[in-house]
This record gives C-alpha cells, sequence and structure tokens, in this order.
C-alpha cells in the first residue's frame, strides 16, 4: 500500500457514527415522542436480556481485537486476519451486539419508532461490514475466504 491510510475499508459513512444516532435518537424518541406498541411486560422479558446479550457480544468483540493485538479502532489498518475468539462466532461481533444491544434497548424503552431507528442502524451496519469485507479478501485473499466460509456474517 502506498500509505497507512489507504490501507484501510473505504467506508462511506465513519462506523462510530451510526450506533452513536441511533442511541442518541432511540433514547429521544422515547422520551419526547413515545409510540408504545409492547406489554411493559414484554418489553421487560424481551428488552433486557437482549441489551445485555447484544453488549456482551459487542465487549466480546473488542477485547477479542485488543487481545489478539489489533486495534478496534475501524481507522487503523489490519496488520493480520484474525479469526479467535469471538471472530469464530461472527466475522463482525462488533456490529452484531451493537445493533442487538440497541434493538433490546429499543424494546426495553417500548418505542415503536425507536425500533424503526435501530432497523435504518441494521442496514448501516450491514453496509460497513459489507465495506470490511471487500477490504479484508482484498488484503488477504484466499485466507480471509476460507474464513468466511466457515464462519457467519452475523450470528
Amino acid at each position: 500500500m502506498a500509505s497507512a491510510q489507504a490501507d484501510r475499508p473505504a467506508y462511506s459513512v465513519p462506523p462510530p457514527l451510526p450506533p452513536i444516532a441511533t442511541l442518541i435518537i432511540v433514547v429521544l424518541l422515547a422520551i419526547f415522542a413515545p409510540v408504545h406498541f409492547l406489554p411493559q411486560v414484554l418489553s421487560l422479558a424481551v428488552g433486557i436480556p437482549l441489551l445485555a446479550l447484544g453488549l456482551g457480544l459487542w465487549g466480546w468483540g473488542i477485547a477479542s481485537l485488543l487481545q489478539q493485538g489489533e486495534s478496534p479502532d475501524p481507522f487503523k489498518p489490519t496488520a493480520r486476519l484474525l479469526t479467535g475468539r469471538a471472530l469464530r462466532v461472527s466475522r463482525n461481533p462488533i456490529y452484531a451486539g451493537g445493533t442487538a444491544a440497541l434493538l433490546g434497548l429499543a424494546l426495553l424503552l417500548d418505542t415503536a419508532t425507536g425500533l424503526g431507528v435501530v432497523v435504518v442502524l441494521a442496514l448501516l451496519a450491514d453496509n460497513l461490514a459489507r465495506t470490511e469485507e471487500r477490504y479484508l479478501e482484498a488484503k488477504f485473499g484466499d485466507e480471509y475466504r476460507e474464513y468466511r466460509s466457515r464462519v457467519r456474517r452475523w450470528i
């Protein structure tokens, strides 16, 4: 590669922006424009575990990168293909966990409009994941294609 700046995925949107914006929008919608659609017991019974599991997967994904000597910073080049720990379960544990956690939050807050915002985030996360996959395939070739053939994109 000509420079470290060129050795990274060509994101259309900076990866941290969609989940941060989604978190803010979901909370604001729940406060200022609530559209309730679930019985409270269902909202709690589904929202809390999904939020906890999502945060767990997100944290495990970040810890997995750090423990294997890579940075979770999406703007830094990837030095080597990681396939262990959380990356054995999902090729995108950080996106999958973050999206699941935000879905859990929208359900917990019982906001139908917030749920819609999370669906948009999921589409953006899929786009970001595909961008990263193109980068990894170009950089690691057959090694990445073999990994991709045995590990799901999400879960």
